[in-house]
């Protein structure tokens, strides 16, 4: 007992120091914390390197993410806790692109307390996989009124089967739903591009910097709503101004404005790569305050 109790406390200093900014003071208790050889105290040490860096002693902090990796697979090793298990998958997705492996360890935290971020994050895996019916199966029974949730879904049904995604689009509150104006741009291009008007698209240049993906699509749409060539570069010209990348963003779209075969083909090609899921995050610390987490 005594022992726990130390490497509770020591835990709790390493990640005061760690709030304050102290990394160096942080990363010598983590160090002096693991010679417990609780899985929590190793743990901790690797999210820390993941985290932070090695702060070494002349005060010059370097990447430590292999070394992170190496602590949290040696907790893993010790004991298959819910916070282990999200660590693990976070490695397996995040820096290993091993979607299949971060799959099964998300199964199994979900195995443990059923949250609704492991299952996501299954889901989110299965997409990158382009397991897009799997994705499905498993959506059809979460609330699709969640903006992460409905975008997992609706990107999944329109990569697999696009005239399905947009009869169910039509039929459904998707468009009602919460979702960031280029996603919603791009769903309705694909499932009935007659309702986006041009104030959609012009509000949206005001607000966001498109992709060369997005460019594709906004350029279809104000050449189907008969806006010159003369304009449209205008458009983009105005939208590039200030970017580092300015000439290469306006030779990108001014490409797609030349060449609408091409355009056509680009955004066909594209579905996946216009939404990419976010892996839902936890703190991956033991005994964190601040996030309220468990020793």
């Amino acid at each position: 007992m005594k022992i726990e109790m130390n490497a509770i406390e020591i835990n709790s200093q390493a990640l005061d120091a760690l709030e304050n900014g102290d990394f160096f003071t942080a990363q010598r208790l983590f160090r002096e914390n693991c010679r417990s050889k609780d899985y929590r105290a190793i743990n901790n040490m690797g999210v820390f390197y993941i985290e932070n860096g090695l702060t070494k002693s002349d005060g010059k902090i370097v990447s430590a993410i292999a070394y992170g990796k190496k602590y949290i697979k040696k907790a893993y090793e010790k004991n298959r806790s819910e916070t282990v298990l999200f660590n693990m998958g976070m490695i397996a997705a995040q820096f290993d692109k091993d979607y299949k492996s971060a799959v099964e360890f998300y199964k199994e935290a979900y195995s443990i307390n059923e949250s609704d971020d492991a299952f996501y994050n299954i889901c989110a895996c299965l997409y990158r996989s382009a397991m897009y019916q799997s994705v499905i199966g498993l959506m059809e029974r979460c609330d699709l009124s969640k903006a992460d949730n409905c975008l997992l879904y609706s990107f999944s049904l329109l990569a697999l089967d696009p005239l399905k995604f947009t009869a169910q689009f039509k039929a459904s509150e998707i468009k009602k739903t919460d979702i960031d104006d280029d996603f919603k741009i791009i769903l309705l291009y694909f499932a009935d591009k007659k309702e986006i008007l041009l104030n959609d698209i012009y509000d949206f240049l005001n607000d966001w910097s498109p992709d060369d993906y997005m460019w594709a699509v906004i350029i279809e749409i104000l050449e189907e709503n008969h806006v010159q060539h003369e304009t449209i570069i205008n458009i983009i010209e105005q939208a590039a101004d200030g970017y580092s990348d300015e000439n290469n963003i306006i030779k990108n779209a001014v490409r797609h404005l030349k060449s609408p075969l091409d355009r056509e083909k680009y955004i066909r090609s594209g579905v996946s790569h216009y939404f990419v899921p976010v892996f839902k995050k936890r703190c991956g610390y033991f005994g964190c305050p601040i996030h309220h987490t468990d020793w």
